[in-house]
């Protein structure tokens, strides 16, 4: 994911540079700036429920002067945050299946929690969770499945260690029309992040992307 940030200025937790924007740019679904402002085509729509956000990486410093440290470069500047407790956040993007049966994915998925903002001083034990749904053109849903990413947990607070995940859903019984595939961060973790999705329309259940 790749925006340009664009709102920099005071932040209570998770501040960037002098100037710069805070690593949560807060984006929510009845403001201007929106996932779908930024990342939605001709198409392709997102739709969100509450605060789901772009999460500026490289951009954070904590109380330490200390940057964020990677398990590896895979989420690059940018990904997509989302909470699970505080609120249900959740995120859909919806296209045409081309006629197709299957919604094949992947993804990088890790835990995200900043000492700054959360007010805890241990990290939780869990995975990073995710339940993808697909629904038809009437809102029904059609098939889900929760994928967990193993390793993805935090093992020291500003570090990410990204988990490769991936599922498909049967969309044969959806209604003519377009779908919608629907993110929703699960479990008690907190918050996570996504980054690096990768979406395959096929007959072929087993044609994962990247696999």
């Amino acid at each position: 994911f790749k925006i340009a940030a664009n709102n920099g200025g005071p932040c209570d937790c998770g501040c960037g540079p002098e100037g710069e924007p805070g690593i949560y740019l807060h984006w929510y679904k009845d403001r201007a700036n929106t996932i779908n402002a930024a990342y939605g085509q001709d198409g392709f729509s997102y739709t969100q429920q509450n605060t789901v956000e772009p999460v500026y990486l490289t951009s954070y410093i904590n109380t330490e002067g200390k940057s964020l440290s990677f398990s590896d470069n895979r989420g690059g500047n940018y990904a997509i945050g989302m909470l699970s407790t505080s609120e249900n956040d959740k995120l859909g993007l919806t296209f045409d299946p081309d006629g197709k049966e299957y919604i094949n994915f992947a993804m990088d998925i890790a835990a995200f929690l900043m000492i700054e903002c959360s007010g805890v001083s241990d990290l939780p034990t869990d995975d990073p969770a995710f339940t993808m749904t697909a629904k038809d053109s009437t809102g029904t849903e059609i098939d889900s499945v929760t994928v967990i990413g193993k390793n993805g947990k935090q093992t020291q607070f500003n570090q990410i260690n990204w988990a490769k995940v991936n599922g498909s859903l049967n969309i044969t019984g959806a209604a003519p029309g377009d779908v919608t595939f629907e993110w929703d961060h699960v479990g008690t973790l907190g918050y996570a992040i996504f980054d690096n999705l990768d979406i395959v329309v096929s007959n072929d259940p087993d044609l994962i992307p990247g696999a």
